[in-house]
């Protein structure tokens, strides 16, 4: 919600107290125009890359769909937990999985351990609303190919997305 309501030139203010959260969204008449949609150059002779998105927050998920929309990547299934995820993975066999850290189940990270195990050439993102610095700095960074903070992810899952598949689908680089 902060993504987009910045993208207008917006502000959003979350005041909570004992007695309720009250949520202030502005949004300026004359607001700045989203910037064109373009489609990626990427496609290689590898194709389109195939993405699963695990994500318990199907608002979240339909937002990840919509990003990668006009792009040569593909949602090719989705997950709302980490037995699904992992369910999904070993099914469908996607170039890169986008899993937040926390699922209900089996969190992110176990699943992202599990598939570097099983599927190693699988690429793994991990999302979470978690302090990244403190996962970047755990063991969690050997288990991932990148990470996407939430608050980011309208800027920066597009660039890392296209960073991974430069060498084409099930490239680990």
């Amino acid at each position: 919600m902060r993504e987009r309501v910045r993208l207008f030139n917006g502000e959003i203010q979350i005041d909570s107290n004992t007695t309720g959260t009250t949520i202030s969204v502005t949004i300026p008449n004359k607001a700045a125009p989203l910037p064109p949609k373009r489609r990626s150059k990427i496609v290689g002779k590898h194709g389109s890359m195939r993405i699963l998105v695990a994500d318990d927050n199907s608002m979240v998920r339909t937002y990840i769909t919509e990003l990668l929309t006009d792009t040569p990547w593909r949602v090719c299934g989705e997950a709302a937990d980490g037995s699904d995820a992992l369910q999904k993975t070993r099914e469908l066999k996607p170039d890169l999985v986008l899993l937040d850290v926390s699922m209900p189940g089996t969190n992110g990270l176990e699943i992202a351990n599990i598939i570097r195990q099983e599927l190693p050439a699988i690429k793994i993102v991990v999302a979470s609303h978690h302090d990244l610095k403190q996962l970047l700095s755990s063991d969690a960074h050997q288990l991932a190919d990148g990470f996407v903070d939430k608050d980011r992810m309208g800027l920066d899952l597009l660039p890392i997305t296209r960073a991974l598949s430069k060498n084409g689908p099930n490239h680990r680089s």
